[in-house]
């Protein structure tokens, strides 16, 4: 999981749904929480779509748990 937060900051937000995290300490309990929670092991896992501007990423996928 640490290397997936070498793109995330202490001004980084994560949004899933209605809920945020912030900061890098909040990015790292969405990961846990999508990993071990939302995508467990076995899961098929497919990225729809990807959109950056600027400093900003949304990120549109399916998974089968």
């Amino acid at each position: 999981m640490e290397k997936s937060l070498e793109d995330y900051s202490d001004n980084s937000a994560t949004i899933y749904g209605n809920k945020s995290w912030l900061g890098i300490n909040g990015t790292r309990e969405f990961f846990a929480m999508w990993l071990e929670d939302l995508i467990p092991a076995g899961s098929k896992f497919d990225l729809i779509d990807e959109l950056s501007v600027d400093n900003m990423m949304y990120i549109t996928w399916r998974a089968e748990s």
